[in-house]
């Protein structure tokens, strides 16, 4: 027959451990995806923006070969390449939505932090429940502020 364990804190620690191991790993796939969304978002507003101050510049040219008397057709089947250029990205711009894996994985790493890390390191025998809420209340309170102003700046990132 199994001897029981004396100290079943071991079972509380090894588990929050794990599971901050887990979130950890999880949690740079999140940041993975963003960054590549982010990456994806800039170089398409870097397109528009290339494209645009081309197209605009390439519109002025006719005027000018007008008045030297050069001829204007080569110039205006760029000015509607540069136009079917602008549309696409627009499109590309106008479809990209910020993942909603972001999100849903998100609030699942913050669900098994709050079920895998704080509630064993509370169920851990040891110093009183009020002396280890009195050092998780506050990384709570850290990790609850700085997850929507870490959200907020990166969807302030891709209006730029």
């Amino acid at each position: 027959m199994p001897q029981a364990i004396a100290d079943p804190g071991w079972f509380y620690s090894s588990l929050a451990q794990v599971t901050a191991a887990i979130v950890g790993f999880l949690g740079g796939f999140v940041i993975v995806r963003l960054l590549d969304f982010i990456k994806e978002w800039r170089e398409t507003a870097d397109g528009l923006v290339t494209t645009r101050a081309l197209y605009n510049a390439k519109q002025r040219e006719p005027d000018t070969a007008k008045e030297t008397g050069h001829h204007a057709s080569p110039i205006e089947s760029d000015v509607d390449r540069l136009w079917g250029e602008l549309v696409r990205l627009l499109r590309r711009r106008d479809a990209a939505r910020f993942p909603s894996v972001v999100n849903r994985l998100t609030f699942g790493l913050l669900a098994l932090t709050a079920v895998g890390i704080l509630w064993p390191l509370l169920a851990l025998e040891g110093p009183s429940n009020g002396r280890q809420l009195a050092f998780l209340i506050p990384w709570v309170v850290i990790v609850l502020l700085a997850s929507p102003l870490i959200a907020r700046e990166a969807r302030r990132q891709l209006r730029l």
